[in-house]
């Protein structure tokens, strides 16, 4: 064996590490994804959660809340703004 062929090896076998490692990267970087995902809808409930739980301690925004819900055209034009936010509050926890 020449001086020659022990480097062409030593590239080939260069070439199939690097190729391993970018395929053991892509496979980490989706497992880190799949991860925070699960982060993600994992703590969505909890935050909706809070955000009601902080409403139904109120019990001026838990009555807006469910008039609004059920009865919206009782509601005067201040509470339909403050119902309007308790929505927006909700919706952007999604």
């Amino acid at each position: 064996m020449s001086l020659s062929d022990l480097g062409n090896l030593g590239e080939f076998v260069g070439a199939i590490a690097v190729i391993v490692s970018v395929l053991y990267l892509a496979y980490q970087i989706r497992q880190g994804a799949r991860a925070t995902r699960a982060d993600i809808y994992q703590g969505l409930p909890l935050a909706v959660a809070h955000e009601l739980q902080a409403t139904g301690r109120d019990p001026e925004a838990t009555r807006i809340f469910i008039t609004g819900q059920t009865r919206p055209e009782e509601l005067a034009g201040f509470e339909v703004n403050q119902f309007r936010l308790l929505i927006v509050a909700v919706f952007m926890r999604f």
